[in-house]
């Protein structure tokens, strides 16, 4: 049982009750029953709504950050996996890491030539700094 405004002296009546008891003036229930029903709709229609838009905008929020998510893991990975020497890296040219493998075998092995005539420290060298553009892990 609900309170509604009477329209003639303001007060809180019954929704059941078919005259105010206040002033005595008689109540359209139907009405005031309507009038319920259309609020009861209204919010039933604003919540559908909110899901309705709010549900595509937490999906797209979602995958973007699993994707941020899943490259960040990827680079760690391969950062952890990157090798630490000159001698990491001949390995695996010679074939004997199993973790790497060379993109274009000629082009790794004119940058670590080139990389160690220059005695460039190898943690400053451009075979590990651009790494997976020379070599990819193996699957």
């Amino acid at each position: 049982m609900a309170l509604v405004e009477c329209p003639e002296c303001k007060k809180q009546v019954s929704n059941t009750a078919k005259v105010c008891p206040a002033c005595g003036y008689k109540l359209n229930t139907e009405m005031v029953k309507k009038r319920n029903k259309v609020i009861k709709r209204s919010i039933l229609f604003a919540l559908i709504m909110a899901v309705v838009v709010g549900l595509p905008i937490y999906i797209s929020y979602e995958k973007e950050r699993q994707e941020e998510a899943r490259i960040s893991w990827e680079r760690y990975l391969e950062e952890i996996g990157k090798p630490q020497s000159y001698l990491e890296v001949h390995y695996v040219l010679n074939g004997t890491d199993r973790c790497w493998e060379p993109i274009d075998f000629v082009a790794l092995r004119i940058r670590v030539t080139s990389d160690e005539l220059n005695n460039v420290p190898f943690k400053e060298s451009k075979t590990y700094i651009n790494w997976t553009d020379y070599a990819r892990r193996k699957k």
